[in-house]
């Protein structure tokens, strides 16, 4: 999800406030990544009390994941539309209610509405304006600045997880759910650091910003069958078998099968750049050796013009001459 492609209105500071705001996205997206991966430790004890199966539990994590990653496009519009402070701090409010209200669910289907969309949904919020702030505070350091931003993604991810075995461990499932909750209204506290940029009041003429169109609608719906899909699949198969052998073997094939595809893919588009670039060289060269050609024309013409003018006055110098002589 990158920033809208076009001049600022205001020119990026490339620091200051800067770094708040990367603090901000820093927590934005280790939460958005991390954090339904993490929720996997409960799962075990949510298939045990609720008498759910492997696919079942599996649902939780790739409902939230795929509304995270297909709520851009809706969040794209709400941010173009009010802002990215406000949505950031409803998406923490939306993600600290999803997660309070399972603490609350007797069924694995509101697991699937509290966690899956209401959280899904809060994390997509989070996501989208965080990467949008950086792209307008950054424009030189924009690399190093995304790299402060996602390494919350792993740092996050090394945390909650042992965090939610010390939580299920002390207060069982429903307890840890609400201490998450209110753990996640931190993303409120980043999202208020998303403070907008103000154009200077000695501008003579400030750029209006247009609203940046949603772009890659498809690619994420594709992005989010996969993920919706590939879990519950995988815990099908565990509940078939019994044996998480055959998974982990699906799953190698599955990554070599892409790999192979990949490498394939990425050959085929480098040898027709290269197709591209010789058939490039050869027009440049050929429209190169035509204005040649056509200056060579254009200066044999002026020679034989100004032969033609010089034989002419040595023409009418001759017949004046005679006309003097006579």
């Amino acid at each position: 999800m990158p920033p809208p492609v076009g001049p600022p209105a205001v020119p990026p500071p490339d620091g200051g406030w800067g770094w708040a705001v990367v603090g901000g996205a820093f927590i934005s997206i280790g939460f958005s990544y991390a954090f339904p991966k993490a929720t996997t430790v409960f799962f075990k004890d949510i298939q045990n009390i609720f008498n759910a199966s492997y696919s079942e539990v599996a649902w939780i994590s790739s409902i939230m994941l795929a509304v995270m990653y297909a709520g851009g496009p809706i969040s794209s519009i709400l941010v173009n539309t009010y802002g990215c402070r406000p949505i950031m701090i409803l998406g923490g409010f939306l993600c600290a209610i999803g997660m309070i209200s399972a603490s609350f669910c007797n069924t694995v289907m509101q697991l699937y509405i509290c966690i899956g969309v209401i959280g899904g949904f809060g994390l997509a919020f989070n996501l989208q304006p965080a990467l949008t702030m950086i792209g307008k505070y950054f424009y030189k350091k924009r690399p190093i600045a995304n790299g402060f931003a996602m390494a919350g993604s792993p740092v996050f991810l090394s945390t909650l997880a042992p965090l939610n075995q010390y939580l299920i461990n002390e207060y069982g499932w429903r307890g840890s759910f609400l201490i998450l909750g209110g753990l996640l209204l931190n993303c409120c506290v980043a999202g208020s650091l998303m403070r907008p940029l103000v154009a200077p009041p000695n501008t003579a003429k400030a750029l209006e910003e247009k609203p940046s169109t949603v772009k890659g609608c498809s690619s994420t719906i594709v992005e989010c069958c996969p993920v919706l899909i590939g879990p519950p699949l995988a815990g099908k198969l565990v509940d078939i078998t019994k044996n998480y052998k055959y998974m982990y073997l699906c799953c190698g094939s599955v990554v070599v099968l892409s790999s192979i595809w990949l490498f394939i893919g990425n050959f085929i588009n480098y040898r027709l750049v290269e197709r591209e670039r010789k058939q490039e060289e050869t027009y440049k060269r050929g429209e190169r050796e035509e204005q040649e050609q056509t200056e060579t024309h254009a200066d044999a013409d002026a020679d034989a013009d100004a032969e033609a003018a010089q034989q002419l006055c040595e023409n009418k110098d001759g017949v004046l001459q005679r006309e003097t002589n006579i």
